[in-house]
């Protein structure tokens, strides 16, 4: 189920980003939408069809604190 669930996700354009996770939560998505109104259909019409979701936890970012796509792997490898 795995496999059919993970596959499903890569069609979904409005998820950027699909992590597998430890813990409850086995999925950690991020999901962009056009507004409140928007992600709520992809909510209910899309994410809650896929199989084997029996239950979801929403979280909204309010606000970017920071953001970087450098690494900061050099200081460990001197």
């Amino acid at each position: 189920m795995l496999a059919i669930f993970e596959e499903r996700v890569g069609h979904l354009p409005e998820i950027m980003e699909c992590h597998r996770t430890s813990g409850p939560q086995r999925y950690l998505f991020k999901v962009v939408t056009h507004d409140v109104e928007s992600f709520n259909a992809f909510y209910v019409e899309q994410i809650l069809a896929l199989p084997g979701v029996a239950r979801t936890s929403t979280r909204v970012s309010l606000s970017r604190v920071k953001f970087t796509t450098a690494l900061p792997l050099a200081r460990h490898w001197r």
